[in-house]
């Protein structure tokens, strides 16, 4: 009806006027899920990759505002879509000023969907934001409780794309992705990490500081289920370790000084006994 009124005036109107936050009608539109108004901004020519105060592009509002619907899905393909037929090709690695692209809140938030269409558009799986985290360490930063699966998922698409995952890369705490998935307790992530050549020659077995991590506030993580994972992830070593054992057939494991004893026992030592059985029983 607007646009309508406008046209029959010939009144022209600015549809990427921005607000002092520096969003347009379709960041608005994106970011309350109105998917018939976002459908028919873009129609009418509305810009789909320019940024806000923030630095987020419409892709990035719409992988932030992920529901476990198909919702998200549709609303990445319908941007895609409609910009391809107007020739506005979408920047899929664009960053926002925390150097975080639509891929890192897809796979942060486990939307496996949204994760093969981003890719399936060329957005980079081993770009690295201001803290120097991949996708690859979102997804590792979740916990069992989310999707213990996801890892497999994402290197399967990258591997369907032809694209190589750098599945050792460190963030800016010298962190990689395996360090992150044994603190978060996900055995199937270790082992689809090993079986994707994940380095054990300099792994250190991550302390205390490494539970219970809350990730940036925008992208997505059940902190309350990260932390019940880790009230006590001591219980969870041995099992954690004989995923080691079984997979590389290690008897050598470097790590750190614990930081929290349990009695005469450490963390540490309950990985040095069971490599000392490893070595004994094989």
């Amino acid at each position: 009806m607007f646009f309508e009124i406008n046209d029959d005036i010939e009144q022209a109107v600015d549809i990427d006027a921005r607000d002092k936050l520096g969003q347009t009608p379709l960041h608005l539109a994106l970011r309350y899920m109105n998917t018939d108004i976002s459908e028919l901004l873009l129609r009418r020519d509305a810009d789909p990759n320019l940024a806000d105060a923030e630095g987020s592009t419409p892709l990035h509002i719409i992988c932030m505002n992920y529901s476990d619907n198909t919702s998200t899905y549709d609303s990445v393909e319908m941007i895609f879509e409609l910009s391809n037929k107007r020739h506005q090709p979408i920047k899929v690695n664009a960053r926002d000023n925390l150097g975080n692209t639509p891929l890192h809140f897809a796979s942060g938030f486990g939307d496996r969907g949204s994760i093969e269409l981003l890719m399936s558009h060329g957005a980079d799986p081993n770009a690295a934001n201001s803290e120097g985290c991949t996708p690859l360490h979102y997804i590792c930063k979740r916990d069992q409780y989310d999707d213990d699966g996801l890892a497999e998922v994402f290197l399967k698409i990258t591997k369907d794309q032809q694209q190589m995952v750098q599945v050792d890369a460190k963030d800016k705490k010298g962190r990689t992705p395996l360090q992150l998935a044994v603190a978060n307790i996900l055995p199937n992530t270790v082992d689809v990490l090993l079986n994707n050549g994940a380095d054990l020659s300099s792994f250190v077995f991550p302390d205390d500081s490494y539970f219970g991590e809350e990730l940036d506030p925008r992208s997505p993580s059940s902190d309350a289920h990260t932390a019940a994972a880790a009230a006590d992830p001591h219980c969870f070593w041995p099992f954690m370790i004989i995923i080691f054992i079984k997979k590389k057939n290690i008897s050598l494991i470097r790590h750190r000084p614990a930081q929290r004893t349990r009695g005469a026992s450490t963390i540490q030592e309950e990985a040095r006994l069971v490599v000392v059985v490893h070595d004994v029983v094989y």
